[in-house]
């Protein structure tokens, strides 16, 4: 924001993320049942998937993304939902540890009106964090 102090920030589309990982084996453990039990997303696929050539029934990965029009702000929403790895170095940096992790992201993306009023509660908040620190 810093980098904008000599003149307004003009922009036409705002984009707002949340991000949360959480550890997660899902190429041992049922992807589907987590879903459920800790996401409140219920997935169900057909019995044919993947089938007889499955080595198992359960996903061994994913990567889903749903996305809404919204009314208020006026925009989209996106719900994403993806397996990944966590990658990490050991203290000594010698090895690097990966943990299997579960990603969700919340987005909405909007423009018009509600652009500058989103611009400028963000410029107050980041004024605040910096006074604050």
């Amino acid at each position: 924001m810093d980098a904008y102090v000599e003149s307004d920030i003009k922009s036409d589309i705002i984009a707002l993320r949340y991000r949360n990982v959480e550890p997660f084996e899902y190429q041992t453990h049922n992807l589907l049942d987590f879903l459920r039990d800790n996401l409140n997303t219920s997935l169900e696929l057909p019995v044919y998937i993947p089938g007889s050539s499955g080595s198992k029934q359960d996903p061994s990965s994913a990567s889903i993304q749903l996305t809404f029009d919204l009314t208020t702000p006026k925009g989209t929403g996106t719900v994403l939902i993806a397996s990944g790895l966590h990658k990490s170095e050991t203290p000594d940096s010698r090895n690097v540890i990966e943990k299997q992790v579960i990603v969700w992201q919340l987005e909405v993306v909007s423009g018009g009106v509600c652009v500058s009023d989103c611009l400028r509660i963000c410029q107050e908040k980041h004024q605040c964090l910096q006074t604050d620190n």
